[in-house]
């Protein structure tokens, strides 16, 4: 197992990428604890885990507010003992022509997109340091940085500020050897694994929609050793979406 004796916290593991991430640490060996905004969805990601015989405490907050968070966080080390592995997937998208985008627009899309991941890094960051070492693992997007869609200027910022502040992270973390990378997903249908019924793979079939798995096996190479030597990289997972190939 990659990750025995490892404790994981997704941000974002009420479905899609977050629950597939989640279910592939705790087969793993992980313990996981699931943060996110909606009861409903973590606490089904944990009856899931649970079911497969692993660990995994849901929790929710808006980790857009710090003291939720902290709150948060607290009790994952409390519950768990440490924390080793930080995956912030928490984010959303809006479609607006930038004509009439007005700035609640901008600003909502930046809160859930950037700034949530800033806070809860800083809120983590005192627990890694204190366990030695550990991966942080952000999800940004191919947009903004890969690819650009129209009428979605703030999600692509958004986006490409999550990777600038991948990079940032991992050269001021580095003494800490806390490591910190980023997965960029192309379009993903989330639906195929939102109910979590169906055992982590991936299909082999290049020219088909992404599924939720293939993020995780990517996420989950950044959260073990096996990417030690790792940090401040940007990863497309698209099927190649971003240099022309379409499924």
């Amino acid at each position: 197992m990659r990750l025995q004796n490892k404790v994981a916290v997704i941000a974002g593991a009420g479905k899609g990428i977050g629950r597939a991430t989640a279910l592939l640490f705790a087969q793993e060996g992980a313990k996981v604890a699931l943060l996110s905004r909606t009861k409903e969805s973590i606490q089904e990601t944990a009856a899931l885990i649970e079911e497969r015989g692993g660990e995994a405490i849901p929790l929710v907050a808006n980790l857009s507010h710090v003291m939720e968070a902290k709150k948060s966080l607290d009790h994952v080390e409390k519950s768990f003992g440490k924390i080793d592995i930080l995956h912030c997937n928490m984010g959303g998208y809006a479609t607006v022509p930038f004509e009439k985008m007005d700035e609640k627009n901008w600003d909502s899309m930046f809160d859930v997109n950037l700034k949530s991941k800033f806070i809860t890094v800083k809120t983590a960051l005192p627990h890694l340091i204190k366990n030695g070492s550990g991966s942080i693992i952000l999800t940004a997007a191919i947009y903004g940085h890969f690819f650009h869609s129209k009428n979605m200027a703030h999600y692509n910022a958004s986006k490409a500020g999550v990777i600038s502040l991948t990079k940032s992270l991992a050269l001021e973390l580095s003494p800490y050897k806390i490591r910190v990378n980023c997965v960029c997903p192309g379009p993903i249908s989330h639906e195929i694994h939102s109910l979590g019924k169906h055992p982590i793979h991936t299909n082999p079939k290049l020219h088909r929609s992404g599924l939720p798995e293939d993020i995780a096996f990517s996420v989950l190479y950044f959260a073990s050793d096996e990417s030690s030597w790792v940090t401040g990289s940007t990863l497309a997972i698209d099927g190649g979406i971003s240099v022309g190939v379409r499924p």
